[in-house]
């Protein structure tokens, strides 16, 4: 072990590897040096962005609504579920799923109550609370029950609080 002194006249202890090289010090500095780089590139990170999702994305705003209505709902999920990865998300996306009508609910039931990403999960209930207020959901207690036996299992306490929220808005909207 030896003690070196920085620029600073502050003590730094290192130590000798097999060859006579001092470490500890450097490999502090580059271990500083990658951590600082991935928080500069979150790509390092995050995985990346599946491809359909980079050349949706690349559209201009305008454009994006206009195709993603043709669509299937499994694409358009896809879609939005790499939305709401993006800063800020991309929720609006919602709104175009939510126009699928009445005819969606039965799908969007179904990976609500099957999917383990509690992101999406939230992102499912926002759809719903689009077509709650599209007039969709008008006097169905049986999709509300269902809704709320999801939001019950929530663990990520952040999700549960915003599908919560979501879920007071259905309520509210589908009342007869």
């Amino acid at each position: 072990m030896v003690i070196l002194v920085d620029k600073e006249h502050r003590p730094c202890i290192s130590s000798l590897n097999r060859r006579g090289n001092f470490r500890g010090q450097w490999s502090h500095m580059v271990m500083i040096i990658l951590l600082s780089l991935c928080c500069l590139f979150p790509g390092c990170i995050r995985p990346p962005m599946p491809a359909e999702c980079k050349e949706f994305f690349s559209l201009p705003l305008d454009q994006r609504g206009k195709v993603i209505s043709t669509y299937s709902l499994e694409k358009q999920l896809r879609l939005y579920r790499c939305g709401l990865d993006r800063r800020p998300p991309d929720r609006y996306l919602a709104r175009y799923i939510a126009d699928r009508g009445e005819d969606a609910v039965p799908v969007l039931l179904q990976r609500l109550e099957t999917e383990k990403d509690e992101l999406l999960q939230y992102g499912i209930i926002e759809i719903f609370e689009a077509m709650s207020s599209k007039g969709h959901l008008r006097n169905r207690s049986d999709v509300i029950t269902r809704i709320r036996t999801v939001v019950a299992h929530m663990k990520i306490s952040t999700f549960r609080e915003m599908a919560q929220e979501d879920l007071n808005r259905i309520e509210k909207n589908s009342i007869g």
